[in-house]
Order: C-alpha cells, then sequence, then structure tokens
C-alpha cells in the first residue's frame, strides 16, 4: 500500500515536468513566431515604401516624358516657321529684281542707281577779273566740281556759265559774288530767263564788295539756270586763279520720280 503510494506521486511529479517542458516549448515557440510576424511586418513596410518610390518615379518620368513632347512639338512648329520664313524671303529675294526692273521701267529708268542714287552737284568759280554788259551771263570758268551720274545733256557748262538740269527734281543753287574795285552792279539768278533771285554787289568808292544768296528751285529736266548782270554799261566781277571770289554752284536735293513735279 505505501509502495503504491509512492508510485502515484511520482507519477503525478513526472506529469508535472512534462506540462511543466510543454508550457515552456509552447511559449517558446509563440515568441518565435511573434519574432516572425513583426519581421514579416517591417519587410512588407519596406515593400510598401519601396513600391511608393518606383510609383514616384515612374510619375516623374512620365512627366518629364510629356515636357519633352511638349519641347519637342514646340520645337518642330518653330522650325517649320523658321522654314516657311526662309522660303518666304527666297522667293522675295528672286523676285526682287524683277519687281525692280519693272518698277524701272515704268519709270523710265534704265539703272537701280537712277532710281535711288542719283546724284548731281556742281560748283564752279571766276578765274580772273571778267567784264559783263546788261543781260550778259556770267561765266564761271574753273570748275571745281561736276557731277551727274545720268550721264545724260544735264550739268554745268564752263563755257556758257549754264547749268542745265538732267533729272526732274528740287535743286539748292547758289551764287557769291565779289564786285571788281570800284564797281557795283545787280544781278539775278535767272531760271529759263525768269529772275529768281537778286545780288548787290556795290565796290564803288574805291572798294571791293561781296554778296550770297541761295534759291531752292523745282526743275524739270531740261530746264536751265544762271547768273546774268542787269546793269548797262561795263561791270567788273573779281576772280582768283587760287580760290573763287565769285563762285556758282548747285545741287539735286530730291529727284522727283513719276507724276508731274511740285509747282515752283
Amino acid at each position: 500500500m505505501h509502495f503504491t503510494w509512492v508510485v502515484f506521486i511520482v507519477n503525478i511529479h513526472v506529469l508535472q515536468a512534462v506540462k511543466d517542458r510543454s508550457n515552456d516549448d509552447c511559449a517558446m515557440r509563440l515568441k518565435e513566431t511573434e519574432d516572425a510576424v513583426r519581421k514579416m511586418k517591417d519587410t512588407i513596410s519596406s515593400l510598401n515604401e519601396t513600391v511608393q518610390a518606383l510609383l514616384r518615379s515612374q510619375e516623374r518620368t512620365k512627366q518629364e516624358l510629356e515636357n519633352k513632347s511638349f519641347l519637342n512639338a514646340t520645337l518642330q512648329t518653330v522650325l517649320k516657321s523658321q522654314e516657311r520664313t526662309t522660303q518666304e524671303l527666297t522667293v522675295e529675294r528672286m523676285a526682287r529684281p524683277q519687281m525692280e526692273k519693272h518698277f524701272l521701267k515704268k519709270q523710265g529708268l534704265s539703272t537701280r542707281q537712277s532710281c535711288e542714287e542719283t546724284e548731281v552737284a556742281f560748283f564752279a568759280f571766276i578765274g580772273s577779273q571778267q567784264h559783263l554788259s546788261a543781260g550778259q551771263i556770267a561765266v564761271f570758268d574753273q570748275v571745281t566740281t561736276n557731277i551727274d551720274t545720268t550721264g545724260s545733256i544735264g550739268g554745268y557748262s564752263a563755257s556758257t556759265g549754264v547749268f542745265t538740269a538732267p533729272v526732274d527734281g528740287l535743286y539748292v543753287i547758289s551764287a557769291t559774288l565779289m564786285a571788281h574795285y570800284n564797281h557795283a552792279a545787280h544781278y539775278n539768278i535767272v531760271h529759263e530767263n525768269k529772275p529768281v533771285a537778286t545780288i548787290l554787289v556795290d565796290g564803288s568808292n574805291h572798294n571791293w564788295d561781296s554778296a550770297s544768296t541761295s534759291v531752292a528751285l523745282v526743275l524739270s529736266k531740261g530746264e536751265r539756270v544762271s547768273v546774268k548782270q542787269l546793269e548797262v554799261g561795263d561791270h567788273a566781277l573779281q576772280g582768283s586763279a587760287v580760290a573763287g571770289e565769285s563762285s556758282f554752284s548747285g545741287f539735286l536735293l530730291h529727284q522727283h520720280l513719276g507724276g508731274l513735279a511740285p509747282i515752283g
């Protein structure tokens, strides 16, 4: 009987020991499971962050591609516009000579220079003392400048003292006269025998005298301008072989192309 109780008690202790060991194993496995779950959660969180970063990067790449597409489209538009402009300029450049030729032909001109760069100018002076009677033209025989790019009938004549307009236009004509010692007289700048300005030089009373004037005249091609002495009797202008004490000059200020010139 005593032995039976001993066996019973031993069995109880063995069962308790087995139960305690089983509880320890369960706790350990539970802890391991919890650790594994926590690591899995961390991994999933990390994966989520990676996915979000990839999505953001993909969005940026998409935006950059859209921007590049827009820039490429804009560049293509600019290039096409530039190409059209270049083509238009090429067409205009090719057509310009014909247009100019047509315009010049319509205006009765032969060169572009005739249209845009016509130059007419003269300057002449009296080289030595010159005696003049009433109505006589003063001849300024020393020519310094005599330009007529039209190559026509115009220009100043040193033999007659007459300037002939080579083209229609507005001209500026000037005269500076010095009376010889003890001489006095009135002089006219004459346009087609019509006086347009008067100069009085009075060298009387044993003296010399000089005076100047300028006029703006609208001249038609072929019209003439000169300086005439008005007084009856012998009247002399002072001359100089070195510098023009008595001079006559003029230039084309503006050429009139086509139509009628202004009245003047």
